[in-house]
Parts: structure tokens; sequence; C-alpha cells
């Protein structure tokens, strides 16, 4: 009988996946079959790629400067917004130039933790889901369907939550979150 692994979506939720990863391992299991939408898809990747270590690090270790260009505290509080002021027009004039916060270091990362031998190489099958825009259907794709690099571009689209994030584009084609 197959295992498989499904990853939903929700940001912070990647860290807890990646606590549930490790703990399922160290109980024997190993998967089959792993899909994901959103940040499931990213850490999608790196169980395809059986990159453990490399994931658990990476939820250890992450600063809101690894995800987002020129960050904010957006709590709105005044003390906050007072020590924040230098940042705040940085901020939002990039989140309209871009359609959303810049997530230039987040892509960054993400590319440099995929290794696209490694996730053709794997014995592990890989699904996600992600959603055409602006048309707004859903794209189920699966690893045997994905051209080589492509894999890597599936996962930011899929984690692509518009409006906070910007539409990211494949081929021309503009895709959104998966969730």
């Amino acid at each position: 009988m197959k295992q498989a692994l499904v990853l939903a979506g929700g940001g912070a939720k990647g860290a807890y996946q990646a606590g549930c990863i490790k703990a399922m391992r160290e109980i024997g299991y190993d998967f089959d079959i792993v899909t994901g939408t959103s940040i499931g898809a990213l850490n999608a990747l790196l169980v395809i790629q059986k990159d453990y270590e490399v994931l658990y690090k990476l939820w250890n270790e992450i600063k809101i400067s690894d995800v987002l260009k020129d960050p904010i505290n957006l709590d709105f509080s005044f003390e906050s917004m007072i020590s924040q002021a230098n940042l705040i027009k940085p901020f939002f004039k990039s989140y309209i130039n871009e359609k959303g916060a810049d997530i230039t270091p987040l892509k960054k990362l993400i590319h440099s933790l995929y290794n696209d031998k490694k996730f053709f190489d794997s014995n592990i099958d890989y699904g996600i889901v992600t959603v055409k825009y602006p048309n707004l259907s859903p794209l189920e794709i699966t690893k045997h369907k994905m051209k080589t690099n492509k894999p890597v571009e599936y996962a930011i689209a899929s984690a692509s939550c518009f409006p906070a994030f910007p539409v990211h584009y494949i081929d021309k084609q503009g895709f959104i979150d998966g969730g």
C-alpha cells in the first residue's frame, strides 16, 4: 500500500508540517506521494528531494526578511508606526509597484533549495494545486506533467497568496495561491 502525505496551505503551518514530517519519519514513515498547496507545495519540494534536514533547518531559522523585501510589522499600533516610519513608504511603494508584497527573497530562497535532478530522480510522486489568473480556474499538476525547472515555479505559484503576494507568471500565464 502506498503512503501519501498531503500538505495544506497557511503560511506558519509550514513549520508545523516540518515538525510533523520529522516525527513521522522518526517512527518509520516514508512517503510514496506528496501533494501540497501554498506553503505545503513549497515544503513538498524538499520532501520529494529527501532534503529533510534542510526542511527542518529552514523552519528553525527563517526570518521575515527571508520572505519579504523591506518588511514591516503590520500590527498598526501607534508605537509600531512611529518606530518604523522610515520603512512604511518603501514597503507600500514596493507593494504598489509589484502588485503585492515583494517576495523576491522568498523566491531566491526557494530557488536556492530546489534541485531539479534530485526532484526528478526521486521515487516520490509530487502533485500540487495552483489557480490560473485571471480566469481563476484550478490547475492540478503532477510531477509527471512538469518539465525541467518548472516544479519550483509551480510551487511558488501555488504559494502566491494574491493580493498579499503578486501573481506569479509561468510562460506568460499568471498563477495565484492554490489554497
